[in-house]
């Protein structure tokens, strides 16, 4: 590895220097895992980050300050990450966001969408009813591991991706695509926003 390494990079790096950084990125990984097992934290795939509301983040770094330097930190390589330290950490299970699939998505939008329907969301809230049904629900189709923290954590990631859809669909030039499921807009307009 390190010849490789010094070999692409240019670079002069011996063995003691490489794993030192593998300490490090192992110490990333095992901080990202312990917010990720937080009830009110997700893993954003789009920015590659853990997110939360912000009450959330002011909240938990007040009690715990070393983690406020994820709080807008991209980590692109997170899941090459889980796969590394994922088993020596948590027996071989990785984070909650690889297990999902898109029709685990819609099945619980629209089970949100039907507890909408039935008046069990105020101000942008489920209750503990709500979320009791939906658990429940939710288990019998894919399984009892999705409890009601995991199902919390991905209405926020939900949450967080409408909002930045709607932020982009409300710029000049971008279209929804009904038929593509996806935001559309000519490539220069997407040059130009990124």
């Amino acid at each position: 590895m390190v010849r490789l390494f010094n070999a692409k990079f240019g670079c002069h790096h011996d063995k003691d220097g490489l794993r030192n950084r593998y300490k490090h990125l192992r110490g990333q990984y095992n901080d990202i895992k312990v917010l990720l097992d937080q009830s009110r934290f997700s893993w954003d795939e789009t920015g590659e980050m853990v997110t939360a509301e912000d009450y959330v983040w002011d909240s938990y770094t007040k009690v715990h300050p070393d983690a406020h330097s994820y709080r807008n930190k991209s980590v692109p390589s997170y899941h090459k990450l889980c796969v590394l330290y994922g088993e020596e950490i948590c027996n071989g299970s990785y984070y909650r966001g690889t297990d999902w699939t898109p029709l685990m998505d819609r099945y619980f939008i629209d089970l949100m969408s039907e507890q909408v329907r039935n008046g069990s969301m105020v101000d942008q809230k489920f209750n503990k009813l709500a979320w009791t049904d939906m658990i429940a629900k939710f288990s019998v189709e894919f399984g009892s591991q999705h409890d009601k923290d995991v199902l919390k954590s991905r209405f926020m990631n939900l949450r967080k991706r409408f909002n930045d859809m709607k932020t982009l669909l409300g710029q000049s030039g971008f279209t929804w695509n009904e038929m593509q499921q996806m935001i559309s807009a000519e490539d220069d307009v997407w040059d130009a926003y990124v």
